[in-house]
């Protein structure tokens, strides 16, 4: 019991200590640098990468081998083709298997129930080759797309970035960026 006695006393005497006098001697340090709001900053492309827009069949460019150029799009078109008619083996076939934006056979298994679950369709409106990389084995294509379900009444125009490269046996997909739809809102 004296022990308690001791202990409260104690306990008491630590919080006479945090009274209102010892408070207003703590005070915040100002902070040593002043934050200012920052500035938005436009990136600019370099010049000697930035291809000039082309239609889904491929115009070519100076900067970017024809070939390679349709053989993109073609893989975009195999892509939308087998997406539509729930072709997995020739979906999984437009994808890269060393992908940067998925893990391939994940993937595989997620567009397996995307084809049993749900009844949608895919058109592209607008594909252009944007950007590549200065070794040219990557490319980002910018893609304007329309999908739909009958069955959902959904009826949608988003747009993407889909990052290929070129694998061994040819352009493969590598990752897909979806655009937030900010400008029609």
């Amino acid at each position: 019991m004296r022990r308690s006695i001791q202990s409260a006393a104690l306990f008491a005497a630590f919080l006479s200590g945090c009274s209102a006098q010892s408070a207003e001697l703590i005070k915040p340090a100002p902070p040593a640098t002043v934050l200012k709001p920052k500035v938005p900053v436009l990136i600019q492309e370099d010049v000697k990468t930035v291809i000039e827009p082309a239609p889904v069949n491929g115009s070519g460019s100076l900067q970017f081998p024809q070939d390679d150029e349709k053989e993109i799009m073609a893989v975009l078109n195999e892509h939308l083709a087998a997406y539509n008619t729930k072709d997995l083996n020739s979906y999984m076939n437009t994808l890269s298997k060393t992908a940067q934006g998925f893990h391939y056979e994940t993937e595989r298994v997620h567009m397996a129930r995307v084809f049993t679950d749900l009844d949608r369709t895919m058109q592209v409106k607008d594909a252009r080759i944007y950007k590549t990389g200065e070794d040219l084995k990557s490319a980002a294509v910018y893609a304007r797309l329309h999908i739909s379900s009958s069955r959902q009444a959904l009826s949608a125009e988003y747009e993407a970035i889909v990052i290929f490269k070129k694998d061994p046996d040819g352009w493969k997909m590598s990752a897909t960026i979806n655009l937030p739809n900010l400008l029609d809102s």
